[in-house]
């Protein structure tokens, strides 16, 4: 039997990766775990597909008939287009990671980040009025936006 450090009251991460990576049987659980899982994701399979966000959105955009997801912005400032546009490069770059994350590259090609940028309308604009626009918006906006789906 091989001796393992005791730990007296103290411990470091990498003492405790080390531990955890010394424990019998460890190894093995890693490797087989991706077996037991009920519903494993075909992206990520030592995850359940139901902790994997791209596989989520792709069986919600399945089950409603969609062929696209994204956001919809308003831009209510105006005062700097470096700031905005280093907003724009954070989203980008958060989505990019979010996707690699979930093995969920794939689900890119149907997103759909839709700007609204009407500085006369939305300059200092209460959310009110942007509540107002966004309700006229989405009368209209998943018939245009998401177009005839095939029925299943």
């Amino acid at each position: 039997m091989a001796l393992r450090p005791k730990v007296c009251g103290w411990s470091t991460p990498a003492l405790n990766l080390q531990l955890y990576l010394n424990m019998p049987g460890l190894a093995e659980f890693v490797r087989t775990k991706a077996q037991w899982l009920q519903n494993p994701s075909p992206r990520t399979p030592t995850r359940s597909t139901d902790l994997n966000d791209a596989d989520n959105l792709e069986r919600h955009l399945h089950e409603d008939g969609h062929r696209l997801w994204g956001w919809l912005i308003y831009r209510c400032t105006y005062a700097s287009d470096e700031q905005w546009k280093a907003f724009m490069d954070r989203l980008n770059f958060y989505i990019d990671e979010t996707l690699e994350f979930h093995g969920g590259m794939d689900v890119k090609a149907s997103l759909d980040v839709t700007v609204i940028e009407k500085q006369e309308l939305f300059d200092g604009a209460t959310p009110a009025t942007v509540r107002y626009h966004f309700r006229q918006w989405a009368e209209t906006a998943a018939e245009i936006k998401q177009g005839r789906v095939p029925a299943l």
